[in-house]
């Protein structure tokens, strides 16, 4: 299902804050929801941050992230499914141009999975990894883009939850 945006439709995406929650979706042939993937659970336990923002926050073109005092709260998911064989990584509030992906335990460099750029502020969902990497042990993770951890050391580190097979 592609989604049709008449100029209208593309100027309210690109102003919409994070107060709002639009959503948009990596688009390839591991959509969860194109999939119909509807037994979706929630794996492991979600992870969340919540901060004050110090200052006005804005992306590099001077799009308002967040606004001076705003309480933020922002949420990442690892999500799954049995019927589709995948897990993905379903983040709200988020910042555009947050890396959402999934990540194994392996160590010391864990493998990234399905890594996906965040294209709106607000609610993003990756693609979900392939059938092979259902059973592993994954965990679903935002990093957020500098000109947001720039003005905190408590988002500089990813946002992930824990582990889930």
């Amino acid at each position: 299902m592609k989604k049709k945006l008449g100029l209208a439709g593309v100027i309210a995406v690109l102003t919409v804050s994070v107060i709002g929650t639009p959503t948009l979706h990596a688009q390839t042939n591991r959509d969860p929801v194109n999939m119909g993937c509807k037994d979706a659970t929630i794996a492991g336990s979600p992870s969340s941050i919540s901060f004050k923002s110090p200052q006005d926050i804005r992306r590099q073109d001077n799009q308002l992230i967040f606004r001076k005092g705003q309480l933020v709260e922002i949420k990442v998911e690892l999500r799954r499914s049995e019927k589709c064989q995948g897990k993905w990584v379903k983040a709200y509030n988020v910042p555009k141009n947050s890396q959402l992906y999934v990540e194994n335990n392996s160590q010391p460099y864990p493998r990234r999975y399905v890594t996906y750029i965040a294209q709106v502020n607000g609610q993003n969902y990756s693609d979900m990894s392939n059938p092979q990497d259902y059973r592993q042990a994954l965990r679903g993770c935002v990093q957020f883009p500098q000109e947001v951890y720039k003005y905190s050391n408590r988002l500089r580190q990813p946002l992930c939850t824990g582990f889930s097979q």
